[in-house]
């Protein structure tokens, strides 16, 4: 009976732990959709101004330059974001493996515990029949 609930206090902190996980992986998620949503929305910048930029045609080489910089400056921007981007995408597949892991943790607790079930079981049952063979060899020796 300890052993039970040894092992049920351990599967409640494996719940506990894979709730946790799910957590984290609801807020990682959360932080790449941010973080593509900052990348598509340089892009959608990059693509207005570069519509703007092709649509003069009469532009003085000042003009020209400040377009030029500013193209390099979010270009650059773009290229941090996507960077960024991709960390995000590392560590959600990070917590994804470690939510995997918690899945599994909390399924092989799960097995010990109904083998723990059935193995007391098994000894209650082997020690009622014990009992009542006793008590069927008590009366038939009065």
């Amino acid at each position: 009976m300890r052993r039970k609930d040894t092992i049920i206090k351990i599967l409640k902190l494996k719940e506990n732990r894979k709730r946790e996980m799910e957590i984290e992986v609801k807020k990682a998620h959360d932080k790449v959709d941010e973080e593509d949503s900052k990348l598509q929305s340089l892009e959608n910048n990059y693509k207005e101004t570069l519509e703007s930029f092709d649509g003069a045609a009469n532009m003085e080489v000042k003009e020209a330059n400040n377009f030029y910089g500013f193209f390099m400056r979010l270009n650059e921007s773009i290229e941090k974001q996507k960077d960024v981007c991709s960390e995000r995408v590392n560590e959600l597949e990070q917590v994804k493996d470690g939510l995997i892991n918690a899945h599994k943790e909390e399924k092989i607790i799960e097995i010990m515990k109904d083998k723990v079930v059935k193995e007391e079981k098994k000894e209650r049952e082997k020690s009622e029949q014990k009992e009542a063979d006793f008590i069927t060899v008590s009366r038939k020796a009065r």
